[in-house]
């Protein structure tokens, strides 16, 4: 097993280097992605780690809609690495890591998983009724939305939406910025209500991950966040650090 490691600031390209006159710096983020798939086999070890998350970051009412739908959210601090690290390597845990660019004006998309044959997908909504639909193919998608505000010191604003999507194999038109060109035609169906803010301070991590209630099969944490293979189940978690670096663009008066 690969041995985890907390996740590193991105590059700050030329950070040594004398900014040239002509020369604007633009802050872009990157996200150190770490994915973890933890065995399921009598014993739940993801609530080892959700003791060193603080969900405090999100309202409770939206962690209890969250939960209902077999999906839990929070955040953990830097100073918390080290107890994670040591209940993953303790239960062999299979890890990904990456580092993930932020394309301007386009969320992070993640892909949490394909529908290869019919799968339906349900979600509680906010007056607690069961509503979804029945998937014949697509991609199960986290996209988060993202800003940092640098008049709170850099704080990461975040937006995480769960979603279906399935490229429809043909194009449509598609007015952006005030020009008119083609692109895929997609079927998305978003859960709305899944919908979730959070504010991250630097060097903070979102964990997305399995609720209790996961265990229920047809929830959308269940169909997004647990995996089934070789007659196993894994809960699946992934922890996102956003964080800001500088590349040079150049300035109107350059132009």
């Amino acid at each position: 097993m690969t041995r985890p490691t907390a996740p590193t600031a991105a590059h700050r390209e030329n950070a040594a280097s004398p900014r040239p006159a002509d020369t604007v710096q633009l802050v872009e983020l990157a996200f150190d992605l770490l994915r973890v798939d933890l065995p399921v086999a009598g014993t739940r070890h993801s609530r080892k780690i959700w003791n060193h998350v603080d969900g405090s970051a999100i309202s409770a009412e939206q962690l209890e809609r969250l939960s209902r739908n077999g999906i839990r959210v929070g955040v953990g601090a830097a100073k918390s690495w080290p107890a994670i690290r040591t209940i993953l390597t303790a239960c062999d845990a299979e890890l990904r890591q990456e580092q993930l660019f932020g394309q301007r004006n386009l969320p992070l998309v993640l892909e949490l998983g394909a529908i290869e044959e019919s799968e339906s997908i349900f979600a509680f909504s906010a007056d607690r009724r069961l509503q979804g639909r029945t998937f014949s193919a697509g991609k199960k998608l986290m996209q988060i939305d993202y800003a940092i505000r640098s008049e709170l010191g850099g704080t990461f604003d975040l937006q995480i939406r769960f979603e279906v999507s399935r490229d429809l194999g043909t194009l449509t038109w598609e007015r952006s910025g005030g020009v008119l060109r083609q692109v895929p035609e997609v079927d998305r169906h978003v859960f709305e209500e899944l919908t979730t803010a959070v504010a991250l301070n630097p060097g903070a991590f979102l964990v997305v991950g399995p609720s209790e209630e996961a265990d229920r099969e047809y929830l959308v944490g269940s169909r997004f966040l647990l995996v089934r293979r070789e007659g196993r189940t894994h809960e699946t978690l992934y922890f996102i650090t956003p964080s800001a670096y500088q590349r040079q663009g150049a300035s109107s008066a350059a132009r």
